[in-house]
């Protein structure tokens, strides 16, 4: 029904009585037949999704009038029924019960990612997002051209071949895995993917295909460097997707940044307002040309554990580029998925262990060596031994540091965070006055250069 004239008692009335809308705590949502799917929009634009529902606004349509009085009737109508939606628990969404390794499709289709066999959902079932593709069993890597032409040219992976080598056949193993978890509601991964590669590798042709699944207003593009801010963390409170094209520099609060990617449990607080316990479920993936830097410490590697890492070729020649290749590969999305999920079968089985990418090996050592640095620079006795009675000033130290650094052809910190990490490892920074030295320097208790020995 489309209400002549508004007042808040009878569009409660008709929403409870066709189940129109349902909400939580920051979200409407408005059922759409077609697609058999609960369509979510932010709180802030409940009125808006009201006033779509009840007011014509198509000025082409036959018997189109624009009433400036009845307008406004609907705005106070549309304000009350809001705060009657949100506040009565009537009008809650209700959990959805379907199981995670069942996909939703559109159209109220159900996959079960194991089986592979094709089922129903229902209004009923309360499903808030599903996947727009069509799944086909019979699919090949031929019907998908111009899927097999980007594999080609950005991840060197050539479907043509009979049979692929080892390390492109688990590449491909990897591409597939995280398809199938990013663009379906599993869970519990503890990974944050990154697409790593030069400017104009096609690493963002991945990211931008599973923004179209995911819908454009349904992920946050926080940089991996803003989960460590306190504030920034609030944010994840209203998304179940990190997407985005930068990582962001330095990383900071690395055991947040943990916690966020596992999904444990983490104090968030937003600017003026009292802190909260938020257990973040979300899926995290970004494009970059390097992986960033962190300030801290990574004792034991935990940060890099949570790292799925796919590495893309050398940069596309212009020549080669593909204007429309978005468009292209969202039209054989139908494809793409149908046989990413076939291959991804045992990976699920598995707990979600994912293919590690072999040619990405070699940037997981450096990263690890990078992310610990000082801690391998005062470990390696060809530049800096421990000696209990001995201090250095930390300029001299700071140097070694920095030939040790190019010596390995590794990043070097900088002087504050090379020494906050040297004070993280258990060594003592003081003003002392060392042999030599007409005033009070900073020194580093505890260790000597080789030059000095």
């Amino acid at each position: 029904m489309k209400a002549s004239s508004f007042d808040k008692n009878s569009m409660l009335a008709e929403i409870h009585g066709k189940d129109l809308f349902r909400t939580d705590d920051h979200s409407i949502y408005e059922f759409d037949a077609n697609l058999v799917v609960w369509i979510r929009s932010p709180k802030k634009s409940a009125e808006t999704v009201l006033r779509k529902h009840y007011l014509q606004s198509d000025r082409t349509a036959p018997g189109f009038k624009y009433d400036p009085d009845k307008r406004e009737e609907l705005n106070i109508a549309c304000h009350e029924v809001c705060e009657a939606l949100f506040t009565d628990p009537v009008f809650q969404i209700p959990e959805c019960k379907i199981d995670p390794v069942s996909l939703p499709l559109t159209g109220g289709k159900l996959l079960n990612l194991l089986t592979l066999k094709v089922g129903e959902f229902k209004k009923e079932d309360f499903v808030t997002w599903a996947a727009d593709f069509n799944f086909k069993k019979d699919a090949k890597w031929d019907d998908a051209p111009n899927f097999k032409k980007y594999v080609k040219l950005s991840l060197g992976i050539d479907l043509d071949l009979p049979e692929l080598p080892s390390e492109k056949e688990k590449k491909l193993s990897l591409v597939c895995e995280m398809l199938t978890y990013l663009v379906s509601n599993l869970t519990g991964a503890k990974k944050a993917f990154i697409l790593l590669g030069p400017a104009n590798c096609g690493k963002s042709r991945i990211l931008d295909f599973v923004k179209s699944f995911i819908g454009r207003n349904n992920f946050s593009p926080l940089r991996f460097s803003d989960l460590g801010d306190r504030f920034r963390s609030s944010m994840l409170l209203h998304t179940n997707y990190i997407l985005n094209d930068e990582l962001g520099k330095d990383i900071e609060n690395l055991d947040l940044i943990k916690k966020i990617v596992s999904g444990e449990e983490i104090v968030a607080e937003e600017k003026n307002k009292p802190s909260f316990v938020l257990k973040p479920c979300i899926k995290v993936a970004f494009a970059t040309n390097i992986l960033p830097m962190p300030k801290e410490v990574d004792p034991g590697g935990a940060f890099l554990q949570r790292l799925q890492i796919l590495k893309f070729s050398d940069s596309i020649d212009r020549k080669f580029w593909d204007l429309e290749l978005d468009k292209k590969l969202w039209n054989e999305r139908d494809v793409i998925m149908s046989l990413a999920i076939r291959r991804s079968r045992e990976f699920i089985k598995n707990n979600f262990q994912f293919t590690d990418d072999p040619e990405a090996k070699s940037i997981t050592e450096n990263f690890a060596l990078e992310t610990n640095s000082v801690k391998a620079f005062i470990s390696d006795d060809g530049y800096v031994v421990a000696d209990k009675s001995s201090a250095v000033h930390v300029r001299s130290l700071y140097d070694v540091y920095k030939v040790f650094c190019s010596d390995n052809c590794i990043r070097c910190v900088s002087d504050r965070v090379f020494t906050g990490q040297l004070m993280d490892l258990g060594f003592n920074k003081v003003r002392k006055r060392l042999p030599g030295d007409k005033n009070a320097r900073f020194c580093i208790l505890g260790l000597k250069t080789v030059c000095e020995g």
